[in-house]
């Protein structure tokens, strides 16, 4: 069964910003995504150009995976691509437009997968 609101990852990074961006204009439920468990609303994004440069370490990045951080937002690898995050919400907390708090860098932080579980067992598994 399909989740309307669930962040699909392997999409490419110019259809989610438009999903997530209408959702949030619209005032719609927000898109969704799972991080350790526990269900992050993805509220307002951008893509992130290929001219941008920034800083990332030399590896292969998978859809849904934080590539890297700054003080506006938070950068995720897509199927093609690259989102930026500018408000997200901790299902149960408030709304997160800094993201510079020592905290939210904790969580959010190089490395961490968003939806990983899924991205596996949908695509890697089904490989093999």
């Amino acid at each position: 069964m399909t989740e309307p609101w669930r962040i699909k990852w392997h999409l490419d990074a110019k259809t989610l910003a438009v999903l997530i961006n209408d959702a949030d204009k619209n005032k719609l439920a927000p898109w969704y995504t799972f991080l350790k468990n526990k269900q992050w609303n993805i509220i307002k994004v951008r893509v992130v150009l290929p001219t941008e440069s920034f800083i990332s370490v030399m590896k292969i990045f998978f859809p849904g995976e934080i590539i890297n951080r700054d003080e506006e937002g938070i950068f995720v690898q897509t199927g093609k691509g690259i989102l930026k995050l500018l408000v997200v919400q901790k299902k149960g907390t408030p709304i997160i437009t800094n993201f510079a708090n020592p905290q939210i860098a904790q969580e959010l932080h190089l490395g961490s997968w968003f939806d990983q579980n899924e991205y596996e067992t949908t695509f890697l598994l089904s490989k093999s």
